[in-house]
């Protein structure tokens, strides 16, 4: 399985990072702003798109468009609080609030592993 990993915060990113290719199996492609990873997302589609939102605003748009492109992707995101959740989540396959455990992670990347 293929996991790219979007997230501003370096040592967050290394964290879910490591995490999900020991508990999920994975190969990870970290990017650190959603232009780098549109551009690594025409390279390589992911079997797993996770993505934090620190983003901002610019976040829900790029989650609405890899909705439309990515239909074979599973896309989960992530967020310090609940306040954009209703924005979120109707575009996701999962929805994590922060802080969440690595099993939480495990769940939301790999359903079933």
């Amino acid at each position: 399985m293929y996991c790219l990993v979007v997230e501003s915060n370096g040592e967050l990113a290394e964290a879910l990072g490591a995490a999900i290719a020991t508990f999920a199996g994975s190969s990870i492609r970290l990017e650190s702003s959603l232009q780098s990873a549109a551009l690594a997302l025409a390279e390589r589609p992911p079997d797993v798109l996770v993505v934090g939102d620190s983003f901002g605003e610019d976040g829900i748009p790029f989650l609405r468009e890899q909705r439309k492109q990515l239909s074979g992707t599973r896309i989960v995101a992530y967020s310090a609080d609940d306040t954009r959740r209703s924005l979120i989540e109707p575009l996701v396959d999962a929805y994590m609030t922060m802080p969440f455990s690595l099993a939480d992670v495990t769940r939301a990347v790999a359903p079933g592993a």
